[in-house]
């Protein structure tokens, strides 16, 4: 999904002050339709008269249902008529080419009716009234320790919710319910008054996409609620609080979201961190299975995406491995292919916004370890300055890096004064013997953990994200003695301006798709990504040469440059290599790969770099966190 076209200001949380939701007072109704544009509507601002609703109400809870279609960026706000739209409080969903069916439920404040502002043509905006807010009687809100009720598998017509057991009385008004849905086909869910119609959905989930809906209000029946499901859902309900009239209305008010803009997530790099080593355990991952790393530990709960040198060692075939969130369904990607007895690393940065679980898949029986180099984290870390690849260092020029030592590289000529983490290409070539390079910020010791793994006579990159100390100093320990070159990608920096926007990988590009044999040496193509990302800044891409005829290089960079004294890609003939890749794009969203001897190669894409805000979504009181 291609994040809005805003200008992002420094990577901060941003906060908001809005009118909560009321705590007493409330009256819910069979829901009934007040608005809907049934076609296409401009950007402009709409109003639902007072007569819409019942006489006296203060507030009233709608559900706000958006169409997908849209052709710009936007939101849709909802507000009461008798003052201008704040798109800092009422912004209740957010407008997004490409995106699926949206929902919302808010209670909006009414004196002479409650205006839809839209700032972007919209296909279709429906309203649905659910209850009000009266100024005597109705029902009190009453909050509850957030809790998971069960899981209900569709498709179901009408399948009872027991919400006993959890403090909620017999007779309650009504429920305010959290609805997490995952599905392989898209559809939606309801909840109901058992015995009723199932009038609207309150879920809208699209295929194989975590999805987590917000009930903010549902009426109940003397038989309970119940739950219908169209399409194979499982659907997990939570249970935020209930309604219930003459209760004691607790300080926190129902739950109801609103939308805001934020800077995609910055970074927070790490000084190397071993994560898990099955060599300690003896047995290695066998082949077909999947390796569960829980990586709560190691980051905060907001983590959206890790950064990690994943490495294969010791595998019994060739084969390759999937690193992917183990909440999802593993994709049709590769983060590392291997032969038989080869030890392997790459960099792998994979999605951690819906779950602390990490899988590890191998194909082969091997034995993997991963060292966590940093995190991307929502409205906070550094952004993202993309360079053009840049040769920093060769020293094939200097002197061999002997067995034992430390190289140390000044990294101030090429980064910001601010920066706090430097990403390059790291390349051992003329290898004296098996061993291992680490990269680390100087002053310390070298930690536990290695970003290449060599042997006699090979030539190995491998992508690195390394922290900096305050003298910009980057240390390189070498088991074994070799040459090392660093090519620069780019850096992190409080004053950079670009955030990362992760999704699972998808297959981008692939030679073999186009060309029966192996691409001429010395070619050239270009890869568009700004008609998908027109904000992109860089891509994040797993690299991958395949059936190479003779050995070479590849390299990555921005169209609109020339060919750079700089490479990705290492390879030998007949050898499958992967890298990770981040290439700064050109004007138009291009990367151009170059590739020195004939070779297939793949492109994988794992995410992007943009200077726009996305959408997130606040609670108005601030009271109720997911």
């Amino acid at each position: 999904m291609v994040a809005a076209m805003v200008m992002a200001p420094p990577l901060t949380v941003a906060t908001n002050d809005v009118h909560a939701a009321p705590m007493s007072g409330v009256v819910f109704v069979e829901p009934v339709r007040v608005f809907d544009s049934t076609a296409a509507l401009p950007a402009a601002r709409y109003v639902i008269p007072p007569t819409s609703f019942p006489p006296n109400s203060s507030e009233v809870l709608l559900q706000i249902t958006l169409v997908p279609g849209a052709t710009s960026t936007g939101v849709v706000m909802a507000h009461d008529c008798a003052v201008p739209a704040n798109p800092a409080t009422d912004v209740v969903l957010p407008i997004e080419p490409g995106a699926d069916i949206a929902t919302n439920q808010v209670y909006v404040p009414q004196t002479t009716g409650v205006c839809i502002t839209t700032t972007a043509a919209v296909p279709r905006v429906a309203v649905d009234l659910l209850g009000s807010v009266m100024p005597s009687g109705g029902a009190s809100y009453v909050d509850l320790p957030f809790s998971y009720v069960t899981t209900v598998v569709g498709p179901v017509d009408s399948a009872p919710i027991d919400l006993s057991g959890f403090g909620v009385p017999t007779d309650p008004a009504g429920y305010a319910l959290w609805l997490d849905a995952f599905s392989p086909d898209a559809g939606f869910a309801s909840v109901f008054p058992c015995g009723q119609q199932s009038l609207s959905s309150q879920a809208d989930f699209p295929a194989n996409t975590p999805t987590t809906s917000l009930v903010a209000g549902v009426a109940t029946g003397p038989s309970g609620l119940c739950i219908r499901i169209l399409g194979h859902a499982s659907v997990d309900i939570s249970i935020d609080g209930y309604y219930k009239v003459g209760a004691q209305p607790t300080p926190t008010s129902p739950p109801q979201i609103r939308y805001t803009t934020e800077p995609a997530p910055g970074f927070v790099g790490l000084t190397p961190t071993r994560l898990f080593d099955t060599r300690s355990g003896g047995a290695p991952v066998t082949a077909g299975h999947a390796y569960h790393l829980d990586i709560s530990a190691f980051v905060p709960v907001d983590t959206t995406a890790i950064v990690m040198n994943v490495t294969v060692t010791q595998p019994s075939a060739s084969g390759f491995v999937t690193v992917y969130p183990c909440d999802g369904t593993q994709p049709e990607t590769s983060s590392l292919n291997f032969v038989a007895g080869q030890t392997v690393p790459n960099l792998v940065t994979v999605d951690a916004s819906f779950g602390t679980d990490i899988c590890f898949f191998t194909s082969a029986t091997t034995h993997l370890l991963a060292d966590l180099a940093g995190y991307y984290i929502a409205a906070a870390g550094d952004g993202f300055a993309p360079s053009p690849p840049v040769r920093m260092f060769d020293t094939r020029k200097t002197g061999k890096v002997q067995r034992g030592s430390v190289f140390s590289f000044d990294m101030t000529p090429f980064v910001a004064a601010d920066a706090s983490s430097a990403v390059f290409n790291l390349t051992a070539t003329d290898v004296d013997g098996a061993g291992f390079v680490t990269a680390y910020p100087c002053g310390q010791d070298p930690p536990v953990a290695s970003n290449l793994n060599v042997s006699l006579g090979q030539t190995v990159p491998n992508l690195v994200t390394v922290a900096l100390p305050s003298n910009k100093r980057v240390c390189f320990f070498t088991s074994a003695g070799t040459n090392l070159i660093g090519d620069l990608a780019g850096w992190y920096a409080a004053s950079a301006p670009s955030g990362f926007i992760v999704f699972d990988p998808a297959r981008w590009a692939d030679t073999r798709d186009a060309f029966a044999a192996p691409v001429a040496a010395r070619s050239v193509f270009s890869v568009s990504f700004g008609a998908d990302f027109p904000d992109a800044t860089a891509v994040v891409l797993n690299s991958t040469v395949t059936e190479p005829q003779s050995a070479g290089f590849l390299t990555v960079y921005p169209c609109a440059d020339d060919p750079p004294l700089a490479s990705n890609v290492n390879f030998v003939a007949d050898q499958s290599v992967p890298n990770m890749v981040i290439s700064a794009v050109d004007a138009v969203g291009d990367v151009c790969i170059f590739n020195s001897a004939p070779t297939h190669w793949i492109l994988d894409l794992s995410g992007y770099f943009t200077d726009s805000a996305q959408f997130v979504f606040f609670f108005p009181d601030g009271s109720d966190i997911l």
